[in-house]
């Protein structure tokens, strides 16, 4: 192999090399724009997260006031009854 023969060669390997190259900066770069989009929906879904946290506190509280509620019911609802028995225990 002369000369002229090997630098053809080495400027065939060199191109190849640069296309290569070209290729994988391209592929980063699109690798880049969905670690981007990626990104995006990441920071959608957290915030969807905190909203839904916010509603189930809003949800908790409002169990706690019904059950106290409710408690409340029922002791007052068993006092009345209490006392109408009494009554009619009052009437014999």
């Amino acid at each position: 192999m002369n000369i002229d023969e090997r630098f053809k060669q080495l400027e065939n390997v060199m191109v190849e090399m640069l296309r290569k190259q070209d290729r994988t900066v391209e592929e980063l770069a699109r690798m880049r724009e969905g670690q981007s989009e990626l990104n995006t929906k990441i920071v959608r879904v957290e915030n969807r997260i905190e909203r839904v946290e916010g509603k189930l506190e809003d949800v908790s509280r409002n169990v706690l006031e019904l059950r106290r509620d409710t408690e409340k019911f029922q002791q007052e609802t068993t006092a009345g009854l209490t006392q109408i028995i009494d009554l009619i225990r009052g009437l014999k």
